[in-house]
């Protein structure tokens, strides 16, 4: 998904914002709340790293994102998850 949205970034088809983590390959939900624009169209967020084996806290990205509880004119923002890595760690949902 990075790499892909980077190539869309290059070829100036889109504008990305990666959202930093901390030492433990964790999103802060609080830091990155503003990540989010009104022009935003997806969010997308690895669930489980399969190499150091962080967990995002999805629930609360999605908490803490005004966008994402559709407060902003921004009625049907996806948010892809990226469980494939993390399919059997725990009960998802949202």
């Amino acid at each position: 998904m990075l790499e892909t949205c980077k190539l869309l970034q290059k070829r100036k088809l889109a504008e990305i914002s990666i959202m930093p983590v901390e030492s433990s390959g964790i999103v802060d939900p609080k830091k990155n709340k503003n990540a989010i624009k009104k022009n935003t169209v997806l969010v997308s967020v690895m669930y489980a790293n399969n190499e150091i084996g962080a967990i995002q806290p999805i629930r609360e990205i999605a908490r803490e994102n005004p966008a994402l509880q559709k407060e902003l004119p921004l009625p049907d923002l996806p948010l892809n998850k990226g469980e494939e890595q993390g399919g059997g760690l725990s009960a998802l949902s949202y």
